[in-house]
């Protein structure tokens, strides 16, 4: 696992490196950069800046951790990555091509997803109607429930977790689904 300081360049991964040996025949090939961003400069309206000039890579199968004091700008450099927050200055490359995240919506398009800090699960509703709000499922201008359930079944088995569809979001599921 990548290991940074939020005002540090980020440094290789070792496990991307073995990931990408493992699907290359064993050869040693540079990971594709996923994601990129260059140069952020987070000011806030009374002159206080919390990111400046703070570049973050993540190349294909890379795993990281943003280490910092309190204060050091890691929770806003991840808003402004998930469009919760606008950087002044820097740019933000996806596949390689410089993109604009404006909205949370924006950045869940692109398949970027955020769990905050203070995660929690709407309780009257299921694990997989948490799971896929925001981008849920539609069929005739409603909740296609059936869909939800296979997007979870599907997250579900991808990670190895067991989780419970049509538990309730108040249910012993629940640090699973954070998980997920």
């Amino acid at each position: 696992m990548g290991l940074s300081k939020i005002d540090s360049p980020i440094l290789n991964n070792r496990w991307s490196d073995e990931v990408n040996r493992m699907e290359n025949g064993g050869k040693a090939q540079a990971a594709e950069t996923i994601l990129s961003m260059e140069n952020i400069t987070k000011i806030y309206s009374n002159g206080f800046i919390t990111n400046k000039n703070v570049n973050f890579e993540l190349r294909r199968g890379e795993i990281h951790a943003l280490a910092g004091e309190n204060g050091a700008g890691k929770s806003t450099l991840m808003k402004v990555l998930f469009g919760e927050e606008q950087c002044e200055e820097g740019r933000i490359l996806y596949k390689g091509k410089e993109v604009k995240i404006d909205s949370p919506l924006s950045a869940i398009k692109m398949g970027i997803g955020m769990v905050h800090q203070h995660f929690m699960l709407v309780q009257s509703m299921t694990v997989a109607e948490n799971m896929v709000l925001g981008l849920e499922p539609e069929k005739a201008g409603f909740l296609d429930k059936e869909e939800a359930k296979k997007r979870t079944r599907e997250v579900s088995e991808k990670y190895g977790l067991e989780i419970d569809p049509d538990a309730p979001g108040n249910s012993r599921d629940f640090p699973r689904t954070k998980t997920a």
